[in-house]
């Protein structure tokens, strides 16, 4: 008698470990039917992602072929992202996220901003890179979502920040790129977003109280690459702090029409604001030993990665 029960001791205890991985493996699997049912995207992680989290290249699943031939291919396998960007109500799905427990990726559509939200993200610890499109949120609601893991972008619509409550944003340890819509902060907010020394990319869209003297305290920002800015008070005036933004890859300012009181239309050497002459042609060598152009149009000033010249390329 003794025998047969540290017998079955023996027995139960790999199949509790087992019975563990089928309910984990059946919840993750309804909820991962659910989301590609509502048109959204959830990988497991035997498809190695590609740079943003999506499908890459499948890999074998973790485990023994036979137990997964007998229980399924995602008996030892994970939810590693969703994206639920083309979702029609992502509210209803977004509480069910917490059985993930290991996911890493995760894209939302525009959300409200709510604690149902904050809860769900709190129970994934695992998280690396989360995209968030808030309309509204509170700074109530940003002090808490910096709480949880992975936050990397940030798009708040019709938001509540203004030039006292901007210091939220200073909680977020990774925040990488920010979109400020329809936002009634000033100038005066500017030195607080320049210290998010993360930051590779900033959006201002609708921001109207925004000027050149805000545009100029974002030289001290190390790692901006992408910059773009709709409804602001930003002209051609920008030019001059340019000069000392080296990392700017992308920019697009579109201020309205332009009066162009600093500078003509056209092509304009950063380095000694005179007009270029000639057309633009991607030039050999080491970026460093490169001199970047902007273009200056009635709308319009911009500038991608390959506007770049020789230094000896004529002026006017």
């Amino acid at each position: 008698m003794r025998t047969l029960m540290v017998l079955v001791l023996l027995i139960s205890i790999p199949l509790s470990w087992v019975g563990r991985d089928v309910v984990r493996s059946m919840r993750e699997s309804a909820v991962e039917r659910a989301i590609h049912e509502a048109g959204g995207e959830a990988i497991y992680d035997y498809w190695q992602p590609d740079e943003y989290g999506m499908v890459g290249q499948r890999v074998e699943p973790t485990g023994d072929w036979w137990v997964r031939k007998l229980l399924g291919d995602n008996i030892y396998s994970y939810v590693t992202c969703v994206d639920l960007r083309d979702v029609e109500n992502p509210e209803v799905l977004i509480p069910r996220l917490q059985h993930f427990t290991r996911l890493k990726y995760l894209l939302l559509p525009t959300t409200v901003a709510s604690e149902s939200l904050v809860e769900t993200l709190k129970q994934l610890p695992d998280l690396q890179q989360c995209r968030l499109d808030l309309s509204p949120c509170s700074p109530i609601i940003l002090w808490e979502l910096a709480q949880c893991q992975g936050i990397e972008a940030l798009q708040l619509q019709a938001n509540e920040l203004s030039d006292s409550s901007v210091d939220v944003l200073l909680q977020f340890p990774g925040l990488k790129s920010l979109t400020l819509r329809e936002t009634p902060m000033t100038d005066a907010a500017m030195p607080t977003i320049a210290k998010i020394t993360t930051l590779n990319e900033l959006v201002l869209e609708d921001a109207p109280e925004i000027t050149n003297d805000g545009f100029q305290t974002l030289e001290s920002l190390p790692h901006l690459t992408r910059f773009f800015a709709s409804g602001t008070q930003i002209d051609e005036g920008c030019v001059d702090s340019l000069r000392t933004m080296t990392n700017l890859d992308n920019l697009e300012i579109t201020p309205g029409k332009l009066k162009l009181a600093y500078y003509p239309w056209g092509l304009i050497r950063l380095d000694t604001r005179q007009q270029v002459r000639g057309k633009l042609f991607p030039p050999d060598g080491p970026r460093e030993d490169l001199v970047r152009v902007v273009h200056i149009e009635e709308d319009l000033i911009s500038f991608d990665p390959d506007d770049l010249i020789l230094p000896e390329q004529p002026s006017e």
